[in-house]
């Protein structure tokens, strides 16, 4: 039985081993200094023990301090950091594995258990500016997805939807805890869930205070722990200053939504001929119903090829699965009219509790996002959950359809758009490092083990031993704005508000003012710090080295020069 079923799909399994090994593969090679590190340095001290929205002054710690178990659990097991920032990264696949056999089990009743399968097996590429791991963007919108899929499947009739409610309901509450402005959608989610039940279930309203309990669950649990843990006072101390140093809007118009739409088509100029050819091809199709099949699969695939071609002409920056599932996002609406056509009972709910939410999560995104130059993609990130929505209901099209050829097929399509994802993730590194060749080395040993870098980041695995001999007996540690790989490579307490940088750089100069009020406030001095020559060109800092601390050593990583100081007790 077994052999009959892997002979009959021996070539689909071939395509999921192939495809899921280049996936793997491609998590290995590239390395960051910047936002993968920032992020994980901030679970990294809470793994230490560092205790978060007290000891951590950085703004966004309430979604980057998530991973902070597993790393926990790492240090626990294998006793160092070596092979730490690797690891992160199949946290983070194994995170979107679960997001894919959730959208599995949701989708299998609907239509055909291979397309579903394909449609949970494609959130697994899902990534953000070719990083994979966990942090405060892709927890948002793992959680997200997760918040929407369990309401989904809660409003079936079946004994487990009471529960599926509760976890919608918890998950929801994570994303706003993970993103703060996402909030906003989870009262919108909660409101929308009691109309629909009140109207379209007017028996069962009551299954939405699960839905509720559940996102209650995750307030009661952070209250206890500012209450009971930092206590109240200290955590409004540290969102004050949280907030004094960071703005919390970075929009660039007057009107969020619109800019997000603008924004998108100034990104994507090539798809705004085809879509309005496919729009009139829609409303063509709605007047002569008779050619409906025809004229619903052409645009079907005239949707398909206009995301594929529109990823070869964006700037690498831009292309991805968020970009590609954003233009999917958009047709929903056209698909279920379309196939509103051939059924009389679409099930509406995927369009209010999946597709709905996933859009308006854009603009609480674009709250705190800064617009690029080329527009906001951070703002359509979540989209991917409405991008697989409007792919579900052309499966539902595909495997309807009378017609036989493979362009008719669920399986081309998905599959066609996972080797593109691919293509895209081997063809782009972030912020415009290098490409990793055959010549490249990969790392042996340290926090890179087992990646592939670039020449340009051999230099850090050179740099283990000194700091290793330097933070001998010492407790505590301060890094500059381009060491903070150093934190990751001890076991000492970062002593500093952010471990994104000890210092910022504003008219003309840089200053240290959060710093100095992070040692004043908890009354601490770092045992040893790594700095650059140039972060010490302040009076402020200059002062406090000078009058508590001294300099013991000087290295190279490359081309940075390191300053090395010793705490040393002042007299004064």
């Amino acid at each position: 039985m077994t052999r009959t079923i892997i002979k009959k799909n021996f070539l689909f399994c071939c395509f999921i081993i192939c495809t899921f090994l280049l996936l793997l593969y491609r998590i290995s090679i590239h390395a960051d200094i910047y936002d993968e590190i920032i992020n994980l340095d901030i679970s990294y001290r809470v793994a230490l023990g560092e205790i978060p929205f007290y000891n951590c002054w950085d703004s966004f710690q309430s979604g980057d301090i998530l991973l902070a178990p597993f790393l926990w659990l790492y240090l626990k097991i294998v006793g160092k950091t070596s092979g730490i920032v690797l690891y992160s990264r199949f946290v983070y696949v194994c995170a979107l594995l679960i997001v894919a056999i959730v959208i599995y089990f949701i989708f299998k009743n609907i239509f055909s258990k291979k397309a579903a399968f394909l449609l949970g097996y494609l959130f697994c590429f899902f990534q953000l500016y070719g990083l994979f791991y966990l942090w405060y963007d892709t927890f948002s919108v793992i959680f997200l997805t997760l918040g929407c899929l369990f309401t989904y499947g809660g409003l079936s009739k079946n004994r487990y939807n009471k529960i599926l409610l509760f976890c919608g309901g918890i998950f929801h509450g994570l994303m706003a805890f993970s993103y703060p402005s996402f909030v906003l959608l989870a009262v919108f989610n909660a409101v929308l869930l009691f109309i629909y039940l009140g109207k379209f279930q007017k028996d069962s309203w009551k299954k939405g205070i699960f839905y509720i309990f559940g996102g209650l669950t995750v307030i009661f649990l952070f209250l206890i722990y500012v209450c009971f843990v930092i206590g109240v006072s200290n955590f409004l101390t540290t969102l004050d200053i949280i907030l004094s140093y960071r703005s919390l809007s970075g929009t660039g118009g007057s009107f969020i939504l619109f800019d997000i739409i603008s924004s998108f088509f100034c990104v994507n100029k090539i798809t705004i001929v085809p879509t309005m050819l496919l729009i009139l091809i829609f409303f063509v199709g709605m007047k002569k119903k008779k050619f409906e099949g025809l004229i619903e699969g052409l645009i079907i695939i005239g949707i398909l090829l206009t995301a594929i071609i529109n990823q070869v002409f964006l700037p690498e920056d831009m292309k991805g699965l968020a970009n590609f599932m954003a233009y999917l996002a958009l047709w929903a609406p056209v698909m279920y009219v379309l196939r509103s056509q051939k059924k009389e009972k679409m099930d509406r709910t995927i369009i209010f509790f999946l597709w709905l939410p996933s859009i308006l999560s854009s603009i609480c995104v674009a709250l705190l996002t800064v617009y690029a130059e080329n527009g906001p993609i951070k703002s359509w990130q979540g989209f991917i959950l409405a991008g697989i929505v409007t792919i579900y209901y052309m499966c539902d099209y595909f495997i309807q359809s009378t017609q036989k050829s493979f362009l008719f097929s669920p399986q081309f399509w998905i599959g066609t758009i996972i080797c593109i994802l691919l293509v895209i993730q081997y063809n782009y590194i972030y912020l415009n490092q290098p490409y990793i060749t055959s010549s490249n080395i990969r790392i042996q040993e340290g926090i890179y083990k087992g990646i592939k870098v670039n020449t340009s980041m051999e230099c850090w695995v050179d740099i283990q031993n000194a700091i290793n001999y330097y933070t001998k007996n010492k407790s505590s540690i301060l890094a500059g704005n381009r060491l903070r790989p150093i934190y990751l490579m001890t076991d000492l307490i970062p002593a500093v508000p952010t471990t994104e940088a000890p210092c910022y750089f504003k008219n003309g100069q840089y200053h240290w003012d959060m710093t100095i009020k992070y040692f004043e406030t908890h009354d601490i001095f770092p045992e040893i710090m790594f700095l650059e020559p140039y972060e010490i060109d302040n009076p402020d800092i200059q002062n406090i080295l000078e009058e508590r601390y001294e300099l013991i050593g000087e290295e190279y990583i490359g081309d940075y020069s390191i300053l090395v100081y010793s705490y040393v007790k002042s007299d004064k």
